[in-house]
């Protein structure tokens, strides 16, 4: 019975070395227009995971980009993400 019970508690992961533990995450854009600024984008729009920038994009580059080594790392599993996502 006791080795029935060890067995399901490291199924469910609340035993041993790999244990699991829910964490919550934040996904945030956020995006500017604007006009008659001189030397400013009319669009901005920024990306935060957790308060980390991780993409930019804007008027002036037109292009939706990378700012984590990790995103840049998606263009390897799918070459259209940052194509489809500007």
């Amino acid at each position: 019975m006791k080795l029935k019970m060890l067995l399901f508690l490291l199924l469910l992961g609340i035993v041993g070395p790999h244990c699991t533990s829910a964490r919550t995450h934040s996904l945030k854009y956020f995006d500017t227009a604007s006009s008659g600024v001189p030397n400013f984008p009319e669009f901005v729009s920024v990306g935060l995971v957790d308060e980390d920038q991780i993409t930019h994009d804007d008027s002036n580059t037109k292009r939706a980009e990378p700012k984590q080594d990790w995103m840049s790392n998606i263009t390897a599993e799918d070459p259209q993400y940052w194509e489809r996502n500007t």
